[in-house]
């Protein structure tokens, strides 16, 4: 019986590197299949599902995970059967299917029987029937809601093509940066809903490719203009240049578009290299760090190591004297924040401009107590009111948004606001009420 015992084997090591191979190397799981005792493969396994199990399932809603997160507490108990752990997350998985299925189709069967349905009660009622489905596609309730609500579906999916069809024409006529990019995350918001309906729908297709080929133009012209004041060594202009393209590619897509990236870095480096020589240490670094983020190269690490050597105290060792070591410290003189103030403002200007309040906030906080003159004072403060002055925009636009019902948009503006003024009540209610409402969304209540 022999080849029995090998067969046993054979399989498990096929499952410890099947469930681990994503993580570890082939010699990895050879240690792990040579070297750990059954109950210390099993709590390894474990350990993994429960990360995902947090990740996949209760953080994120991600339905489609569920089989692959009650594979690995499966696989653990198949290890160690007396894995109590293992056991209790087993139950805890498929009452989270369970519950979630009974959740959704429970919402679907009240908003189909409901007399009158706004839109976004339409987008609700087909986007619940859909999460049923990624749970259990065969439940004889899902299969009659998915085929009675066919009408619904169909008129969910046209009402937004055809909004994303007006927003298609409507960008192209709109002069205001600030207006075009609210209008580009509204198309991106119907996109998306689109997509989750119908993901292969051809007519939104062609006008997300229609979209994203203008506004890439548009992009592409902000980031030649932004070259062109570079090569004028017109620093703040071009960072202004690019703030605005970044704005608007960034209301349509994550990734960066390629020739953005290469100009942000040359203009960031070359302004970091202008400044150091200027010995204007603490801007040159803020640019370097800014070039860096863009691309890690080995020149502008260099630089960034020239600039550290200039931005505080450096212990060296000292040449041995009578046969004793000894260190002596030679020290750099101290940064004169308030001869550097003009250019953290710009900084800070520029921080504001991109629509980073908290970094913009923080920047203000951290070099306040640097100043020594009242008066520099008294300018960094007055950015905190131009600050505060955005935090307002910004409340107006994240209520209108949160009664517009685009929760994610509001919550991230509430977010932001609490950050920078905890005690902003209002604010923290409605980021409260946004975060209740994806919840609820989500099924996840």
């Amino acid at each position: 019986m022999a080849w029995v015992s090998f067969f046993k084997k054979s399989i498990w090591f096929l499952l410890v590197t099947g469930v681990l191979f994503s993580c570890a190397s082939f010699q990895t799981n050879m240690f792990i299949q040579n070297n750990l005792s059954e109950d210390e493969k099993a709590e390894l396994i474990f350990q993994k599902g429960l990360t995902l199990y947090n990740t996949k399932l209760i953080e994120q809603n991600d339905l489609k995970a569920i089989p692959e997160v009650r594979s690995y507490f499966v696989a653990a108990l198949r290890a160690n059967p007396d894995h109590l752990r293992a056991q209790e997350y087993l139950v805890k998985t498929d009452t989270f299917k369970t519950t979630r299925l009974e959740t959704y189709i429970a919402r679907a069967k009240t908003l189909k029987d409901k007399k009158t349905r706004t839109d976004a009660e339409d987008f609700e009622l087909v986007m619940a029937i859909k999460h049923a489905q990624e749970i259990n596609n065969l439940n004889g309730d899902v299969v009659k809601l998915w085929l009675d609500t066919g009408d619904v579906r169909k008129q969910v999916i046209q009402r937004r093509t055809s909004r994303l069809a007006d927003l298609d024409k409507s960008i192209r006529t709109i002069k205001n940066k600030a207006e075009l990019n609210r209008q580009l995350i509204l198309a991106v918001k119907l996109m998306n809903e689109i997509k989750q309906l119908d993901a292969s729908n051809k007519d939104a297709a062609a006008l997300k490719k229609s979209i994203d080929e203008y506004v890439t133009s548009l992009v592409l012209a902000d980031t030649n203009d932004a070259a062109g004041k570079l090569s004028q060594k017109k620093y703040q202009d071009a960072e202004l240049a690019l703030i605005n393209a970044e704005k608007t590619y960034g209301a349509l897509q994550k990734t960066p578009l390629p020739e953005l990236s290469k100009v942000k870095y040359q203009l960031y480096f070359s302004w970091a290299e202008s400044l150091y020589a200027e010995k204007k240490y603490q801007s040159a670094e803020a640019r370097i760090n800014a070039a860096l983020q863009v691309e890690k190269t080995p020149e502008a690490a260099e630089l960034k190591n020239k600039i550290a050597k200039n931005t505080g105290t450096v212990t060296a060792p000292a040449a041995a004297k009578q046969g004793t070591a000894s260190k002596t410290k030679t020290t750099v003189p101290q940064r004169d924040y308030d001869a550097e103030l003009p250019d953290l403002l710009v900084i800070i200007d520029s921080t504001i401009e991109r629509g980073d309040l908290v970094k913009a906030w923080d920047l203000v906080n951290a070099n306040m107590v640097q100043l020594k003159i009242q008066s520099n004072k008294d300018k960094l403060a007055s950015r905190k009111n131009t600050i505060m002055s955005k935090v307002k925009e910004l409340y107006a636009e994240s209520i209108n948004a949160y009664n517009s019902e685009d929760y994610e948009i509001a919550r991230d503006g509430f977010r932001i606001i609490v950050r920078i003024d905890p005690g902003y009540e209002q604010a923290q209610a409605y980021l409260d009420r946004a975060n209740n409402k994806l919840r609820a969304l989500a099924g996840s209540d």
